[in-house]
């Protein structure tokens, strides 16, 4: 049996949206990094929280990754989880973490702080990915 007819790789015609997804994940995390680390002189808020937004709609990417896109209940939850659980580990302090809360990675990709308006950044983050993702299917799907 073949891998694709076991579920265990897409079928063919959803590589490509697959591959597309991947893009556009690896471009939201650059602008996540930039915004972030690139001395652009960004206002700090500016920085700190389109960082945020975008952490949330690389969520919305991995998820939709994940699913394909079969379902919107299914990829919303794997992002909303992925997102609240990027942010809860910010309560967790065992040793092992915050050993790597000290390298400037660790730091950066963990945190140390929990807030709820992360929280809602990353939602909004979601949200907005959701709504893009909507528009270029629409606008794919319209006859030219």
């Amino acid at each position: 049996m073949r891998l694709a007819e076991k579920n265990l790789l897409p079928p063919r015609h959803e590589i490509p949206g697959r591959l597309h997804s991947m893009g556009l994940c690896l471009l939201v995390v650059t602008l996540g990094l930039c915004c972030r680390l690139a001395p652009l002189g960004l206002p700090l808020v500016v920085r700190k929280w389109s960082g945020s937004i975008l952490w949330g709609a690389m969520f919305w990417l991995l998820a939709l990754l994940l699913t394909g896109g079969k379902s919107l209940r299914r990829t919303l939850f794997i992002a909303a989880l992925g997102a609240g659980a990027s942010e809860c580990i910010k309560l967790a302090h065992c040793e092992a973490l915050e050993t790597l809360r000290r390298n400037s990675v660790g730091h950066f990709l963990l945190g140390q702080q929990f807030s709820w308006l992360n929280l809602i950044a990353y939602i909004t983050g979601i949200a907005f990915a959701l709504a893009a993702t909507r528009a270029l299917r629409a606008r794919s799907e319209r006859p030219v």
